[in-house]
């Protein structure tokens, strides 16, 4: 005979079932268990949680009352059961409405609600805390909009969660859609739901802080911002496609039906998409060879910009006017393109200019070399050069050859060495012919 035979004594009928001393032991023993955990707790991980959190005495305060009523309907739960008064409210075709179904229900609500607060808590303090007081990684580039965002994702994520418990808890899974061997269902769509969100914060961590710790930590010249936001959008696309799948095989459609439709639309919609899917392979191909990265300035036809952002179908080039020009990436591969930032930080420059025939050509020379290398931003080494291209139909046609460092002031540095050419021409009588034509007239 066992302990609990030992004390199986009735001692009075509730609802109809007899109520026995081992009933009260039981229910006791989880009480004092419950109660336990309860002291550990308070006085161990909550004081520390507090701590480490800076919580103010409200938020402390609904924190442990939440905390005592999940504690509460848990011991109300177990009670219930082995007192045996787990009686039925309402019986319906489907299922069977009993009390602790409303207890189960409760526990998922109350736990979701602790699980939301400590979500909250815990994500605004630690990159909160960071970005306010400028603490932890350099490398963490967050921002508070980032960060609420996170949030509500984290309480839609623990939502879903709890709305998936209550949908089993109630039987309420019914099918939304049937079609041949596809059977949709409320839960699928809350497991998609799922899926995707917890993509999303998925992407979010190991980009934002995985990644971005790694980043300030490495000491390799090669991460540049170009490769960083490289290796970001590979595993950001790679995340949401195992995501898309994972959906779509949560919602219960088959994906072999779904692959051998995709390759059947493909072969219909290439032709009119042909550019499209041109462009979306070259940005693939752009975040793989890196030829042109974010953060580049570029020369195309005649725009000059930063690439601001590489997209799957299209780059932003942000130009000296700080307008932003959206830009095929197919012309980024196949276009003939200037990359300023993978050029030797010395880049030789020209500008042209006209001399009157009878002019000097030993002091044109002279007067060109001096303006350069008066100029702050020319370089001396290697020293400027003049070249007399050619004999024009109405001057004599000089280019100037120069070194510079500073490309994005460059159209800068031409417009100042123009304004010195044409005053110390002035200054030396030497004129700037404008084109001439001699016409006869016979009579």
């Amino acid at each position: 005979m066992s302990i609990l035979e030992q004390y199986d004594l009735y001692l009075f009928s509730l609802g109809g079932n007899d109520i026995m001393l081992s009933y009260l032991i039981l229910s006791m023993i989880a009480a004092i268990v419950l109660f336990v955990f309860y002291f550990f707790v308070k006085h161990s991980l909550l004081p520390w949680y507090h701590k480490s959190r800076d919580l103010s005495d409200l938020e402390k305060r609904k924190l442990h009352r939440g905390f005592v009523m999940l504690l509460f309907l848990v011991w109300l739960t177990i009670s219930f059961l082995v007192f045996q008064l787990d009686f039925s409210i309402y019986h319906f075709d489907f299922f069977d409405f009993r009390f602790s179904t409303i207890l189960r229900a409760l526990l998922i609500v109350q736990v979701s609600s602790l699980l939301i607060r400590l979500a909250v808590e815990s994500i605004s303090y630690s990159f909160h805390q960071r970005i306010e007081e400028e603490k932890g990684p350099k490398a963490l580039h967050l921002t508070k909009e980032a960060v609420n965002s996170t949030i509500r994702l984290a309480r839609i994520l623990i939502i879903l969660f709890a709305g998936l418990a209550l949908l089993d808890l109630f039987h309420l899974d019914f099918v939304l859609f049937e079609f041949k061997d596809t059977t949709i269902k409320v839960s699928g769509l809350l497991l998609a739901a799922i899926v995707l969100i917890g993509a999303r914060i998925i992407g979010w961590i190991l980009t934002e802080i995985v990644l971005a710790g790694f980043y300030g930590r490495s000491t390799s010249k090669k991460l540049d911002e170009g490769n960083r936001y490289a290796i970001n959008r590979l595993v950001s696309y790679f995340i949401y496609v195992l995501a898309f799948l994972f959906a779509l095989s949560a919602l219960g459609l088959n994906l072999t039906l779904i692959w051998g439709g995709t390759a059947a639309l493909l072969v219909g919609v290439g032709l009119g998409l042909q550019q499209t899917f041109n462009d979306v392979f070259s940005g693939i191909l752009l975040l793989f060879e890196r030829s042109v990265e974010v953060g580049d300035w570029v020369e195309m036809e005649s725009h000059v910009g930063r690439v601001v952002q590489i997209g799957l179908r299209t780059s932003v080039v942000k130009g000296r006017d700080n307008i932003s020009v959206i830009v095929p990436n197919s012309k980024l591969v196949t276009d003939k393109v200037i990359n300023w930032s993978h050029i030797d930080i010395k880049t030789r420059f020209d500008i042209g200019v006209g001399v009157a025939y009878g002019t000097d050509t030993e002091l044109v020379k002279k007067i060109l070399t001096e303006v350069a290398i008066a100029h702050p931003n020319v370089l001396d080494r290697p020293r400027p050069r003049i070249r007399l291209e050619n004999f024009g139909d109405s001057s004599l046609d000089f280019k100037l050859f120069f070194w510079a460092r500073n490309f994005y002031s460059i159209e800068d540095i031409k417009s100042d060495l123009r304004f010195a050419i044409d005053k110390a021409f002035r200054e030396n009588d030497i004129s700037i012919p404008f084109p001439q034509r001699d016409v006869w007239m016979r009579k």
